[in-house]
């Protein structure tokens, strides 16, 4: 081997043995290696379509931190445990259905509060599987649902519904996500992959990288587009009559498989639209016979601020919310019989419903 060869190798494990060693340090230091505003990028390249389930998801088996959290997703690529192969007899099944807040954005997953109330209602035979997905509006979580009802069985399914589940853009199809050029599938790989690329990438962005004006302009043309579909939550407003449809769909489901769909109105300071959202809800459950809770009153003993993730900057709710709306949600659960009756049969039934669309722009 010539003296150049010899060098060239040399040079070569010398830096791979110095990315290790910053690799390792990295792990080890554990840097802030994202913040609330780069979050959403982060989450932006982790996320991919399902197009068998018709829905946005993690990178099944992946890891990611976004804001100092980390998030481990299944095989199914949601966040939470894998999810049982089989429903053990005698068990009872709670399905968890919604978008960030269920899926614990901020928080920890074992703060959440599909988390907390598995363990807290584990001791009577009763389990919880969480289904859901930051940005998923009514028509994926639907699509989620019927993918994995029958593979569940869930005697009750929970959905806690947000304000922005009626908006038929999700956001990482407003961003056009995932990526598909080589060159940000490699991206996507080292920031989900490499604790080293990951502090680099948004050291990059956070410090050295200017500001998106083009992003912000889009922004501010879709909410302008908005506005004129008319106000949120309007008895005829577009959005809610898709979302309104979707919601009748998951009732039908969940009778068809002896289930039973309880909605529970996310609702934090009552803050607009909530009141209306929980107006709209209301008739829906008068009118299909599904019981309808409002959450807001569960935070008006502080100021809400306090129960979220980040005062003025993140909404979501931070683990102290959460442990309000896991006892909130079994004790109403319990109040109407289903923590206690017994678990639904295993045979599938076809009920004949249609998929929901993937979500479009208006």
């Amino acid at each position: 081997m010539s003296d150049r060869l010899v060098k060239l190798a040399l040079a070569l494990a010398a830096t791979l043995l110095t990315l290790g060693s910053l690799e390792a340090g990295i792990r080890l230091w554990r840097p802030a290696a994202s913040d609330f505003f780069d979050a959403g990028r982060r989450w932006a390249l982790f996320v991919e379509w399902d197009p068998v389930g018709g829905y946005y998801r993690g990178v099944p088996n992946g890891q990611l931190t976004a804001a100092g959290v980390e998030y481990r997703f299944n095989s199914w690529g949601l966040r939470g445990p894998e999810p049982p192969a089989t429903k053990p007899p005698g068990t009872l099944r709670i399905v968890t259905l919604g978008d960030s807040v269920t899926n614990g954005s901020g928080v920890a997953y074992a703060d959440s509060f599909p988390a907390l109330l598995g363990t807290d209602l584990g001791p009577r035979g009763i389990d919880v599987v969480p289904l859901s997905m930051g940005g998923w509006n009514t028509g994926e979580e639907l699509n989620c649902l019927r993918r994995y009802i029958d593979v569940l069985r869930p005697d009750v399914a929970a959905l806690l519904y947000v304000a922005n589940d009626t908006e038929e853009v999700d956001p990482w199809e407003a961003a056009q996500r995932p990526p598909t050029t080589l060159a940000d599938r490699l991206y996507r790989t080292l920031v989900v992959k490499s604790r080293l690329f990951e502090w680099a990438a948004w050291t990059y962005v956070t410090k050295i990288e200017p500001v998106d004006w083009k992003g912000l302009k889009e922004m501010v043309a879709r909410r302008k587009q908005e506005k004129t579909l008319g106000p949120p939550f309007s008895p005829d407003h577009p959005w809610w009559l898709r979302s309104r449809e979707h919601l009748a769909e998951m009732v039908a489901l969940t009778r068809s498989r002896g289930a039973t769909l309880v909605i529970y109105g996310w609702n934090l300071g009552s803050y607009p639209p909530g009141p209306v959202m929980m107006e709209r809800l209301r008739e829906f459950g008068d009118e299909f016979g599904v019981p309808v809770f409002d959450t807001a009153q569960l935070y008006t003993d502080e100021h809400p601020m306090n129960f979220f993730v980040l005062a003025y900057v993140d909404s979501h709710p931070n683990a102290r919310a959460h442990r309000r709306l896991a006892d909130y949600m079994e004790r109403t659960l319990d109040d109407l019989g289903l923590l206690s009756r017994s678990p639904s049969a295993s045979s599938p039934v076809n009920t004949g419903v249609p998929p929901a669309r993937k979500p479009h722009s208006m």
